[in-house]
């Protein structure tokens, strides 16, 4: 069975993919589907792995940097975002990847899965998608988005 992240990288880099941000220098940054927390976007590692402890430490060096960097992109794109929440799961998807998702005041309380599913899902239109996405890499283009404490 392919893994559905690898199609997913496969797909980004042949192109016209309206999803993709950025290719850093150990991932690939994608805005998610669900659009719960506009802005929510998913860093995948190129190349499949499954375990973070397997990757030699310089890699792990360069993908944790990538991480820092898609973290300041989003926060510089959306000002008003107070908290990132960064999740790295792979329970679903057994392929390293970190979902980085924009947490404002008004958001409910606790982890987006613990959401209704339509409150995950978000109801963005596909200009606002257009839009969190150039927002983004408006933010990597401008220079290396500053961190934010």
């Amino acid at each position: 069975m392919p893994c559905e992240l690898c199609t997913t990288l496969a797909q980004s880099r042949a192109g016209g993919d309206p999803s993709h941000i950025a290719d850093l220098a150990e991932s690939t940054l994608i805005l998610s589907a669900p659009q719960g927390c506009p802005g929510w976007s998913v860093l995948i590692l190129n190349g499949h792995h499954e375990h973070l402890e397997s990757l030699d430490p310089a890699r792990r060096a360069r993908l944790f940097e990538d991480l820092m960097r898609a973290a300041a992109a989003i926060r510089t794109a959306f000002p008003e975002v107070t908290r990132l929440n960064y999740a790295c799961l792979c329970n679903q998807v057994p392929h390293l990847h970190w979902h980085l998702i924009p947490r404002r005041p008004a958001d409910p309380p606790g982890a987006v899965w613990s959401w209704p599913e339509d409150q995950q899902r978000g109801r963005s239109a596909a200009a606002a998608r257009d839009a969190a996405v150039e927002a983004i890499r408006e933010a990597f283009r401008v220079g290396r988005p500053e961190r934010r404490p």
